[in-house]
């Protein structure tokens, strides 16, 4: 982690927001590493389940509510307000 520490160190931006899209792939890269014991930056199976996952979590996020707004009779949801 040292070495990525150094890197931050050397680009000094304003915000994180201002940093190419390519150095904050790369510092999610080096966190990704170093966090996880045992996968590799480049594994693509396992990248590729965790945005299945992922979409399946914001599918299901979504569609739950809109499922129940949609049992709800819309002149009685206007009359309530």
């Amino acid at each position: 982690m040292a070495r990525s520490a150094s890197w931050c160190a050397s680009v000094k931006p304003n915000s994180a927001f201002e940093w190419p899209s390519e150095h904050r792939a790369s510092i999610l890269r080096l966190v990704i590493r170093d966090v996880v014991i045992g996968l590799a930056p480049h594994d693509a199976a396992t990248m590729l389940g965790a945005v299945c996952i992922l979409a399946a979590v914001a599918l299901v996020a979504a569609y739950v509510p809109a499922r129940r707004a949609s049992s709800v009779d819309p002149m009685v949801a206007l009359r309530y307000e």
